[in-house]
Parts: C-alpha cells; sequence; structure tokens
C-alpha cells in the first residue's frame, strides 16, 4: 500500500510539472520569425480625460522575442489597431481648443516596411475612439491599467492641481499664485501625466531657476578671493544660527536646522583633501557638487553623497551643505 502511494505520489509530481512544462511552451510561438517584423514596434496613447487615480497613458514598446508579451503587439488586433490609428487625421479638431489626445505609433506593415504615425487631437474625440481603446486594451497585459472611453476632457487648471497633486499657494515662492505656477511653467497635461513626472522635483526646479538659485553657485571657472581666520569667523556667526565646530579654514554649524560648513574659498583644495572629498559633479547648468565616495558592502558597489556649494557675493566663502530646499537656500542669501 504504502509503495503504491508513493508510485502514485510521484505519478501526480511529474504530471503537474509536465503540465507547467507545456503550459511554458504553449506561450512560445513556433512559427515566429525574428527576422521578419511586422506588428507594433512603439505605442504611445495619451487621453487627457483622467486623474492621478489613472491617468488614461499607455506606453507599449515591443521586445521582439517569442514571448506572449511580444506577441500581442504582433496579433491581428494590434494590426487591426494600426489601421484604426491610421484612419485618424494627423490633427482633429483645432489647435487652439483644449489638448484631447495623442496617439504617437512605430510599427512594421505587412511587409515589414518601417512606419510611424502622430495623430493629436483638440476639443473633442473621433468616431473610432472606442475602438481603438478597446484594441490598444486588448494587447495591454492585465497588470496594466487599462485606458477607459471618457471623453470628457479635463480642465486642466489649477483646480485640477490642487486636487491631484495636493499643491498649494504656500507651497510656492511668496508672491507665487497656483496659478501664477500654471502659467510661469507651461505645464500641460501630457507633462503632468508622464510615468516620469514628480511634482516634487519640478517644484524644486521651478524654486531654483525662480530664485536665480545658480546666481550663488560656483562652476569650474569661478576663482575665490583671499581672507584670513578672523574674516571667516565674522562671516559665519552674521550667517549662521548657531556654530559648532570651528576652524582657521572653515566653521560648520546650523542654519534653520539644516547643517552648514563654511569654508574659506582660497583653502578649498586644501579643505578638499583634509576632509577626504571623493570628487564633484558638474550639472546640467555648469555648476558644481562635491561628492564622498563610501563602500556601499554590497556586491562591490559604492554610495555616494552629495554636497552642494554656494559661494559669498564676495567669493572669499564657499558655503557647503546637504540642504535641498531652495526656499532655504533663498532665504540663506537674501535675509532683510
Amino acid at each position: 500500500m504504502k509503495n503504491r502511494f508513493r508510485i502514485a505520489k510521484t505519478v501526480l509530481i511529474f504530471t503537474l510539472l509536465s503540465a507547467i512544462v507545456l503550459t511554458v511552451a504553449g506561450c512560445k510561438e513556433k512559427d515566429y520569425d525574428p527576422s521578419k517584423k511586422v506588428g507594433i514596434d512603439k505605442l504611445e496613447v495619451i487621453s487627457a480625460t483622467g486623474n492621478k487615480d489613472n491617468w488614461n497613458n499607455l506606453l507599449r514598446y515591443n521586445r521582439w522575442d517569442d514571448s506572449e508579451y511580444s506577441a500581442w503587439l504582433r496579433s491581428d488586433k494590434a494590426m487591426k489597431l494600426i489601421d484604426e490609428i491610421n484612419k485618424l487625421p494627423d490633427v482633429f479638431g483645432d489647435a487652439g481648443d483644449p489638448y484631447a489626445y495623442k496617439i504617437d505609433i512605430v510599427y512594421y506593415d505587412a511587409n515589414s516596411e518601417w512606419q510611424c504615425a502622430l495623430k493629436l487631437g483638440y476639443g473633442g474625440f473621433p468616431d473610432n475612439w472606442g475602438t481603438i481603446v478597446a484594441y490598444a486594451n486588448e494587447i495591454t497585459p492585465d497588470r496594466h491599467k487599462k485606458l477607459t472611453d471618457s471623453t470628457e476632457i479635463v480642465a486642466f487648471d489649477s483646480v485640477f492641481l490642487k486636487e491631484n497633486f495636493d499643491i498649494s499657494d504656500d507651497m510656492l515662492p511668496e508672491g507665487v499664485t497656483v496659478d501664477g505656477f500654471l502659467e510661469d511653467t507651461g505645464l500641460t497635461y501630457e507633462d503632468v501625466s508622464s510615468g516620469s513626472f514628480h511634482m516634487d522635483i519640478y517644484l524644486s526646479n521651478y524654486k531654483y531657476g525662480y530664485y536665480g538659485i545658480a546666481s550663488h553657485r560656483i562652476t569650474e571657472d569661478t576663482q575665490g578671493s583671499p581672507s584670513d581666520a578672523e574674516s571667516l569667523k565674522s562671516y559665519a556667526e552674521e550667517n549662521l544660527d548657531t556654530i559648532g565646530e570651528c576652524g582657521d579654514i572653515s566653521i560648520t554649524g546650523n542654519y534653520q536646522k539644516y547643517g552648514f560648513e563654511i569654508v574659506r574659498f582660497d583653502r578649498f583644495e586644501e579643505w578638499k583633501q583634509d576632509r577626504g572629498v571623493s570628487g564633484y559633479r558638474t550639472r546640467q547648468d555648469k555648476t558644481v557638487d562635491i561628492y564622498y565616495e563610501t563602500d556601499a558592502h554590497f556586491e562591490e558597489k559604492m554610495n555616494y553623497e552629495d554636497y552642494y556649494v554656494y559661494v559669498d557675493p564676495s567669493n572669499r566663502f564657499l558655503i557647503i551643505t546637504k540642504c535641498k530646499d531652495y526656499d532655504v537656500i533663498n532665504a540663506f542669501f537674501n535675509r532683510a
């Protein structure tokens, strides 16, 4: 009896394993020829009818392998979607009306010829919009958010930003309203609905430009002016809320609860060597930061700790901090 049980158990296990193998094998396409591309290579759909819960955006790239994921983009439904998209005019409606949709598609036609199309819509949606949405959803994995066939274009204004990003006037520079922020930046529905958009980063970059923070930064060519220990101490006492470690080259302290270090510019190279600074980074606007490199203790990877470098108007002192709050940085350089 025990032997029969063991045999039955073994047969069951092999049956299950065989089923799994057959299932996996079933996902492979026997007739797939990677040298002949027919189908969608890239598909982006943006419908200005969503919100933070579902932006009504879709972005798909084809890996051109024999997986089910790729097969959907090479399926008959994908080809029908291409046909429906090609029925659209390049511009639907009047460009002066509210933005409604964008479809950006790259594909290989039945002859494996590379094709692309960009379709824009304003003020409304075409009659076949529901069909386009249906086909697009059918070639999209269930784990992805699907498009809705809504045709109610959102009013992209300050109310929309407040409701979807919890942004308020007090988060902006003094005197700037959300309406003003929207006008200054020219933000669009397409911008904010992108998967790469982060409002906190965008706000920070806005403040960087609004306050003219770059004017307080150094570049590789910035030259320091001579100073001495006495003037260093005087500058630190005038500009920091509290003083910590004092030296002839630098003084540490706090400003608005952030750590700052004031360094004599004419002794910067010596200070970097003493502190073990690993190097510097040059940003897109040509300004310079320093960083420390430390062992991450994981697969020979390293951690990088950035410090931001500012300079006083006389070019005698550098202000070095990890503070990323540009409201604080602006206040530091613009005391009443």
